[in-house]
């Protein structure tokens, strides 16, 4: 029943960022949760040729780092990549990553936006990628661990935005 409760919660708060979203986001680049301090690094927007086609992605490192005295052991990634206006991509990976105290993981990332709307999406607050990641597993002491990062990526990084019809 928590875990339901707490699932719904998450979602609301989800909405919540995707409904402001639409007024443009305050960049959050920067946080913690638990036992991890996060970060993003690196950030930088990426043109690749998609089928014939230029398209711009926002890519960037994020930093995490095991901020308490335990070992921790991730064995879940949940990621979902979300613009205002457009559909959610969530995607999972299952895996063991083990993260001692006070040492730092990096993840590359990126993401890029097929804007499906009649009027473009390029240049608007609308376009700012905010991305949700999730992991779990459980520290040296075989206790629970869930961390959520909430980022949002500055407006500024959204590069030209392809239409798709």
């Amino acid at each position: 029943m928590l875990w339901c409760r707490m699932q719904i919660a998450a979602r609301a708060a989800f909405i919540s960022m995707v409904v402001v979203g639409c007024a443009g986001l305050q960049a959050r680049m920067e946080g913690s949760d638990g036992p991890v301090a996060w970060r993003v690094l690196d950030l930088a927007m990426v043109t690749r040729d998609v089928d014939g086609k230029a398209v711009d992605s926002s890519t960037f490192t994020l930093a995490i780092r095991n901020v308490s005295d335990r070992a921790v052991t991730f064995t879940q990634m949940d990621r979902t990549v979300h613009r205002p206006g457009t559909n959610s991509n969530p995607t999972s990976h299952s895996g063991r990553w083990e993260l001692r105290p006070g040492v730092e993981w990096k993840v590359p990332l990126s993401s890029r936006l097929i804007c499906r709307s009649l009027s473009g999406c390029s240049g608007s607050a609308a376009t700012q990628p905010m991305w949700r990641i999730v992991l779990t597993g459980e520290d040296d002491q075989q206790r629970p661990i869930h961390v959520r990062m909430d980022i949002v990526l500055p407006p500024q990084i959204v590069g030209q935005t392809p239409v798709v019809r």
